[in-house]
């Protein structure tokens, strides 16, 4: 019906990124004001919120058991968190710029994050460890997604290409071009056979 079910106040700044639970039960937000909220996605209750980013939170992602989500944070950082109890289980550090996007795996075992440092990383999911920096990108990287076999990353730039790696060896397997400014969003069909983008053109 395209009617609103739901409106759910909470933070005090902007709304910067949003991601359903894989069960559907519950959705994270991520907001400019530095937190993150985890709601129930059937009642709209507030459950717990995510306090430690130290500016905006820009990218949010559950892991594929539901039990912990990633954000990606302006102040430089990702982050792990338990999604019941809100406490941080892990903090990454190692971009030198702001994070602007977070992924799992597909099978949960690992990060990937990207950055305005025009890298991409991978970390260990449970360790924190980083495994693998992706560089190449000549502009920052906004957004981040694995393709659902897990086989491979893509990540739309500032540079206005767009870059498919190997996640098991870090090389670059193929560069899209096209769009004539900076790619906002990366999204992979279910098969993981198309990739939908969006840019800055005013084009997906």
């Amino acid at each position: 019906t395209g009617r609103s079910r739901l409106t759910l106040a909470g933070h005090a700044l902007e709304v910067l990124s949003v991601a359903y639970s894989p069960d559907g039960q519950r959705f994270a937000t991520g907001s400019l004001d530095a937190t993150a909220i985890i709601w129930n996605a059937i009642s709209g209750q507030q459950l717990v919120t995510l306090v430690g980013h130290e500016v905006g939170v820009r990218d949010i992602a559950f892991s594929p058991d539901r039990g912990r989500v990633a954000t990606a944070g302006f102040d430089g950082t990702a982050r792990v968190w338990d999604t019941v109890s809100g406490s941080q289980v892990l903090t990454m550090t190692g971009h030198s710029g702001l994070v602007l996007g977070v992924a799992f795996s597909p099978d949960g075992r690992h990060l990937a994050t990207s950055s305005t440092d025009r890298t991409a990383k991978i970390w260990n999911a449970q360790t924190g460890e980083l495994e693998m920096t992706l560089s190449g990108h000549e502009g920052a990287i906004p957004d981040i997604a694995y393709s659902p076999d897990g086989t491979k990353l893509a990540t739309g730039s500032g540079d206005r290409t767009i870059r498919l790696w190997d996640t098991a060896t870090g090389a670059k397997e193929l560069t899209l071009v096209g769009h004539s400014a900076q790619i906002q969003s990366v999204s992979f069909s279910p098969d993981g056979q198309l990739l939908a983008t969006g840019s800055e053109d005013n084009t997906a």
